[in-house]
């Protein structure tokens, strides 16, 4: 059972954390959630797309692997990939609310205590010694404001890409062998073909609601599926 507390510099001075990312903590997924202030980052190695919830509402993912399961970019419990998604970062850190002067609640960081990434032997600590943030909780509190905002970000981005018609299905097969085929369902992205056919005025609704950088980045990001590929044929011939 988790043990949630407010994270603060006085209880958890010396608490440290041991950086893991595998099955275990959420890491083992061929799919993982994004968000559009992450793109920049995430098209430069993983492919974009999109899935629906049950509720019809669209969200986008970055594509890890091919088979359930299947995280291409994990090796020993780590990431390989230069950039880790932020929904992986924040590990056993989440915002809440915590009181702040006045008795109001603002959000806080919390962190679940019983995670067996949390130690006070060894590890990446959180707080300096003499004081103030350690680089890495820098790091973390960068994630969780990612996490935080990002459905917000997510719901404002398909409004705008939804009215400009330029969520479109996409027929996802991927030959890993002659024998060895897959193929992908339900998946959604970016239409190429929409996106070359837009006039100025809507390309300018684009860039005035912020998301014409992250429509070029989705786009961009298939490119990616060739690498994963590759991965994978590493992978099958290890």
């Amino acid at each position: 059972m988790a043990k949630i507390a407010l994270l603060n510099n006085v209880e958890h001075q010396d608490v440290k954390l041991n950086p893991a990312y595998g099955a275990d903590h959420g890491g083992g997924v061929n799919q993982m959630l994004i968000y559009p202030s992450e793109f920049e980052e995430i098209q430069r190695e993983f492919p974009i797309l999109f899935r629906k919830d049950d509720e019809g509402r669209f969200f986008s993912v970055a594509l890890l692997g091919f088979d359930r399961d299947e995280n291409l970019f994990l090796a020993q419990d780590q990431w390989v990939s230069h950039y880790i998604p932020a929904m992986s970062k924040t590990g056993p850190f989440s915002i809440g609310l915590g009181e702040a002067a006045g008795g109001q609640s603002e959000p806080a960081i919390l962190i679940d205590m019983d995670d067996g990434r949390i130690g006070r032997d060894s590890g990446l600590p959180l707080f300096l010694t003499h004081g103030g943030n350690s680089p890495y909780l820098n790091q973390i509190m960068a994630a969780l404001q990612i996490v935080y905002h990002g459905p917000a970000e997510n719901d404002a981005m398909f409004a705008v890409l939804q009215e400009l018609q330029l969520v479109a299905p996409l027929q996802l097969q991927v030959r890993l062998s002659e024998d060895d085929r897959i193929d992908f369902s339900d998946v959604f992205a970016v239409s190429a073909q929409r996106f070359a056919q837009m006039h100025g005025a809507e390309l300018e609704r684009l860039h005035r609601a912020g998301f014409l950088g992250a429509a070029l980045w989705m786009l961009s990001s298939l490119e990616n599926i060739n690498r994963l590929i590759a991965l994978k044929q590493t992978k099958m011939g290890a």
